[in-house]
């Protein structure tokens, strides 16, 4: 407090604000990096979503902070798209972290913020993740009245690895806020699976362009000789087979029909933020151990009740939904440890968990005969 004070006086005493009129944030980080010889970490883009990232702290104003910043402006598509989501976001933490934007209370349910300086624009955080990397727009999987990149961080010396997953992430954000999800409300579940399905595949193609371009570059071509891409494939059959990281271990195609019913459980039950809390919180209490895995592969599997001490089958769509993301994430895993695998035996667990899980319209791409 004595520091923000402080630097409250520096402001007065600059003329920056009338008498009696407490400094922006803006205002009182200018002066912190003017005396602390600029510590903030540096933008990678000039407004709101570069604010977003820079107050994240994810990285930080030295060597490494420069070189990646630097990197991703080398890319023409990236700081074209970062343009875009400067103008349709607003970053949730003022300068210092010390508060949020005061619009925040003003969102309406879509997260859009309905007045003030940043009316029309969806609210932003960037945060540090254990549990994966995603971005997650407001909803009832959020945490709050915005949308949310969370980056699981890969090792500093991995430059090239945080160049792609910047891209990957700030791409579906741009996806997202850009409006290019047209599909109407009445949209068909297998329309919704395919869109989820597109947008990821249009997400590796504008990383692996972003990568491209940075490491083409003058800089790039000093900083990242060592880095090839490792974007994923464009290939539809592969990318529904390839594991998602939401801190799961579920395909792309798992992860979207399980988030569908998710959502679809909630809109049908009215389930508010704390009543899906709760139930993720049982659900996650749940012993897996106490039965067989593959005993779970059916409509509505019996499972052990810790609090009732006792076997019972799910009453909530919801519960059942995540509970799913909880089986398939243990199998994968056991099948993943196991000595021996092929793509056969892939294959048969994709088949298994889709008769048990997938309604019947929802199918796996078959994958290509070629080598």
């Amino acid at each position: 407090m004595r520091e923000r004070n402080r630097f409250e006086r520096e402001v007065h005493h600059l003329g920056l604000r009338e008498i009696g009129v407490y400094p922006s944030s803006e205002e009182i980080e200018a002066l912190k990096e003017r005396e602390t010889g600029n510590q903030t970490p540096p933008r990678l883009a000039p407004g709101q979503f570069g604010k977003a990232w820079a107050v994240s702290m994810l990285y930080k104003n030295d060597d490494f902070g420069r070189n990646l910043v630097k990197l991703l402006k080398a890319s023409p598509s990236f700081v074209k798209m970062a343009e875009k989501l400067d103008q349709r976001y607003a970053s949730l933490w003022e300068g210092d972290r010390d508060h949020h934007i005061t619009e925040v209370p003003k969102l309406f349910d879509k997260g859009v913020i309905t007045t003030g300086r940043f009316q029309g624009r969806r609210v932003l955080e960037v945060r540090s993740s254990e549990s994966g990397s995603f971005f997650r727009p407001f909803g009832p999987f959020s945490t709050g009245s915005y949308d949310v990149i969370q980056i699981d961080k890969p090792a500093q010396w991995n430059l090239g690895g945080w160049v792609e997953l910047i891209a990957h992430e700030s791409a579906h954000a741009f996806i997202f806020a850009a409006g290019q999800n047209k599909l109407p409300l009445n949209a068909t579940l297998k329309a919704r699976i395919d869109e989820s399905i597109d947008n990821e595949i249009l997400t590796r193609k504008i990383e692996a362009k972003v990568f491209s371009e940075a490491k083409s570059s003058s800089a790039g071509k000093k900083l990242l000789d060592q880095f090839s891409s490792t974007t994923g494939s464009f290939d539809r059959a592969v990318v529904e087979r390839d594991f998602a990281e939401i801190g799961w271990l579920n395909t792309y195609l798992e992860t979207f029909v399980l988030e569908d019913q998710k959502l679809e459980a909630i809109r049908a039950q009215k389930l508010d933020d704390s009543t899906v809390q709760s139930l993720n919180a049982q659900v996650d209490a749940i012993p897996l151990g106490k039965r067989p895995l593959a005993t779970y592969l059916i409509a509505y599997p019996e499972f052990f009740d810790p609090q009732q001490n006792k076997f019972r089958k799910f009453v909530s769509q919801y519960a059942k939904a995540r509970f799913f993301n909880r089986v398939l994430d243990a199998r994968w895993r056991e099948f993943n440890n196991r000595p021996a695998k092929s793509r056969d035996s892939e294959e048969n667990m994709l088949k298994q968990h889709a008769a048990a899980f997938f309604p019947t319209q929802i199918n796996y791409t078959k994958r290509s005969t070629k080598p």
